[in-house]
């Protein structure tokens, strides 16, 4: 009876606000156009955070990309911590990388590994630019015939079949947002989980290698779950960010140290490093609402570009008791979509997790209409407890049009245990 009530509850919430929860599932969505590298959707965690930057001398698309650059050392890299250890399933994590330097010694790229730093599937670059795919568990490797070219940017797709017998690892390499790879590595038939995959980690977690240069830009991850396109390979992407720039509705407290004028003043604070005692917005009520409108899509999105996915981020926290909240988004009809429930902790500021981000299937949206888009959040646990958000920011991916330009030759290397 009491499971009852409080289903009942909170759908009552949800009605009388004119939402439903309608949201897509996806692990990952960034432009690293946060320009953070400790309060972003990436965390540098590392001894040297000095060595990994954000820079717009090489992106993909937008303002920045992720640059790591060491003369002599270990240890560089970002990560991104799953909500819930995988240890069955698909894992498909698309990146576009570009180097000025090889590695001196044959260092990560990517992989992903357990709380414990066990890792299962990775990706290394060698001495002379070829990549090679690594499982492991097993030991096997796949490497690249031909080297990555300097200067050139490259899309790597990898994919793991998360088994303990039977699983496969893929790694397609692409010239930028081509949809034919010049080659596809697999290691298939095998153990490709070492534990769980907790942590997916860019950059060099490993041995020092010295006069390297690279960069990193526009992430996604997805896993098996959910309705496409968030069920398999990202494919070709750029992403662009968008951020409150108007009060459309507030009914939320402007606070902190320095409030902000505005309601979306309070929660504009990306890119850069946030503020979060400064100013925020707060409120104690379940079914107040904070709608904002956001900024134009910037002016590299063509017109008529395919917009994929929209994907709503935030920091928050409790002012003293644990409670919950949820963010929202509004199409360009008006029409709202709640998030997941978002928990936020006693006193302590966080960015969502993998499983709280509000996800929206933008599939038939155009540029226009993402520019009459809004973005917010309503209060949803009606337990009285103060709830506080200190900054709000939206990925949008998207891809030009027109068609990518073709390949060299395609070459695939296949490895299958008996």
């Amino acid at each position: 009876m009491r499971r009852f009530l409080f289903i009942l509850a909170a759908w009552l919430v949800l009605a009388g606000t004119g939402a439903a929860p309608a949201w897509a599932t996806r692990l990952l969505t960034t432009g690293l156009e946060e320009n953070d590298g400790t309060y972003g959707t990436l965390t540098a965690f590392n001894s040297r955070s000095s060595l990994v930057t954000y820079s717009s001398t090489w992106k993909h698309s937008g303002n920045y990309s992720l640059k790591m650059t060491s003369a002599s050392a270990s240890n560089i890299y970002v990560r991104r911590t799953l909500a819930t250890a995988m240890t069955t399933g698909d894992l498909y994590v698309s990146f576009y990388y570009y180097t000025t330097d090889y590695y001196d010694t044959t260092a990560e790229l990517f992989y992903e590994r357990t709380a414990a730093t066990n890792p299962s599937g990775m990706i290394f670059e060698n001495t002379t630019g070829n990549l090679v795919l690594k499982n492991t568990v097993t030991t096997t490797t796949q490497t690249s015939a031909a080297p990555l070219s300097l200067s050139t940017a490259y899309r790597l797709e990898y994919h793991n079949v998360i088994a303990n017998s039977g699983g496969s690892l893929t790694l397609g390499i692409f010239l930028g947002d081509s949809a034919t790879a010049i080659e596809t590595l697999t290691i298939s038939n095998e153990d490709t989980l070492n534990g769980d995959i907790l942590y997916l980690v860019f950059g060099n977690g490993g041995p020092s290698s010295a006069n390297f240069t690279h960069y990193f830009d526009d992430i996604v991850a997805n896993d098996g779950t959910g309705p496409a396109p968030f069920n398999a390979a990202p494919g070709a992407h750029k992403i662009c960010l968008l951020t409150p720039n108007a009060d459309t509705s507030g009914a939320w407290t402007k606070a902190g140290g320095t409030p902000a004028g505005t309601n979306y003043g309070g929660v504009n604070g990306i890119p850069g490093t946030p503020v979060d005692a400064t100013n925020f917005n707060t409120d104690a009520q379940a079914t107040n609402v904070d709608r904002l409108g956001l900024s134009a899509m910037p002016a590299e999105v063509t017109s008529d570009a395919t917009i994929i996915s929209v994907d709503v981020y935030a920091r928050v926290s409790a002012a003293s008791t644990a409670t919950s909240m949820l963010l929202r988004i509004w199409d360009q009809a008006g029409t709202p979509t709640d998030g997941p429930s978002i928990s936020l902790p006693s006193s302590t500021w966080k960015i969502l997790t993998t499983a709280e981000h509000l996800v929206y299937d933008a599939t038939g949206k155009t540029k226009a209409n993402l520019d009459s888009f809004d973005a917010g959040y309503i209060g949803g646990a009606a337990d009285g407890y103060t709830k506080q958000i200190g900054d709000l920011w939206v990925n949008v991916e998207w891809l030009e049009a027109s068609a990518p330009p073709a390949n060299p030759g395609i070459t695939a290397h296949i490895c299958t245990a008996p």
